[in-house]
């Protein structure tokens, strides 16, 4: 879809959903427009938006999934003004505009100009738009689904492991949580400046935790469940080092 259009009025844009992304979204949308002549905002999906849906050139839907599948689907006609964020969807009647980034629960500043958006269809001659999203990739949409199985691996389930190991740490140690998270950050940093070189620990060293320590643990489920699995992905490692250095 190649979308061309001049800068839109504060009347022609319509924002649906508010929550984690719309909040800071719409007060950063908002910068672009003069004081009192905004974007319309409907803070919440509901399903008789078809008619109103039709007056805007821009429609932005920071909606559930599950909301946005039916808002798509359901009012296919109106391709062109269509913009979601959804990272796991293509649709041919909307454009997919992700954002590679972890929206706060608070109100705090985010600092959209500054986020790696993809892109799954081509904007390139849609001045607000790319006014809007400074930084992109585009992605066809025949990835999207690699790229955010690939997400929610590294940073959705990264932050559930970390949170539940970090209360655990602070649980049985009797030391503050954030020096287990600490580490974490650390070690994501040098797998950043160092790729597999800066992988450490007793794995490396040939060592294996003992299996009988986590019978002492409150979440005893948790970590041995986590090492299990971890233990799983050293082995499916080690295999690929073995084949890449033969």
């Amino acid at each position: 879809m190649n979308v061309k259009t001049d800068l839109p009025l504060g009347g022609e844009v319509l924002q649906i959903g508010y929550g984690r992304l719309g909040r800071p979204f719409y007060k950063y949308m908002s910068t672009f427009f003069n004081v009192g002549n905004g974007p319309e905002l409907i803070k919440s999906f509901r399903k008789d938006l078809k008619e109103k849906i039709k007056n805007y050139k821009y429609v932005f839907l920071c909606t559930t999934d599950s909301s946005l599948l039916e808002l798509v689907n359901k009012y296919d006609e109106i391709s062109e003004k269509v913009i979601h964020f959804s990272g796991a969807h293509f649709f041919e009647n909307a454009i997919g505009i992700h954002p590679i980034y972890s929206f706060p629960l608070s109100d705090e500043e985010v600092n959209f100009k500054s986020i790696n958006f993809i892109v799954d269809q081509d904007i390139k001659n849609d001045s607000f738009l790319n006014m809007l999203f400074k930084k992109q990739s585009f992605l066809s949409s025949k990835e999207k689904k690699n790229y955010h199985t690939y997400l929610s691996l590294a940073a959705n389930y990264m932050q559930l492991l970390s949170s539940e190991l970090s209360i655990s740490f602070g649980e049985e140690t009797g030391l503050k949580k954030s020096l287990l998270l600490d580490i974490v950050k650390q070690s994501i940093e040098n797998v950043e400046k160092y790729g597999e070189k800066s992988f450490s620990g007793p794995w490396i060293r040939g060592e294996r935790i003992e299996q009988d320590l986590f019978a002492q643990s409150h979440n005893a489920e948790i970590v041995r469940l986590v090492n299990k699995n971890f233990t799983e992905l050293i082995k499916l490692y080690e295999r690929k080092e073995k084949h890449d250095n033969s």
